[in-house]
């Protein structure tokens, strides 16, 4: 909170500087995992309908943008 002082809350974010491709069970298995890094976390937490929640996922897909970035940039010809 910053008013009427600032002070910071260890407890709450805790859980989100631990979240990680290696802490989120879905991203576990997953190819393009290192790339995406979990995708948004606040998003990913809205998706699963808890706000508290760092370990879900936001998935993307990110292999269908990378294929287009390479085809914008002419990667491969």
């Amino acid at each position: 909170s910053y008013w009427p002082v600032a002070k910071k809350d260890d407890a709450a974010i805790a859980p989100w500087t631990e979240r990680s491709v290696f802490t989120i069970e879905k991203c576990k298995g997953c190819a393009v995992a290192p790339v995406c890094g979990g995708g948004c976390g606040v998003l990913g937490a809205r998706h699963a309908g808890r706000p508290d929640e760092p370990r879900a996922p936001d998935c993307r897909p990110v292999k269908e943008l990378y294929g287009l970035g390479a085809k914008f940039y002419r990667l491969g010809e």
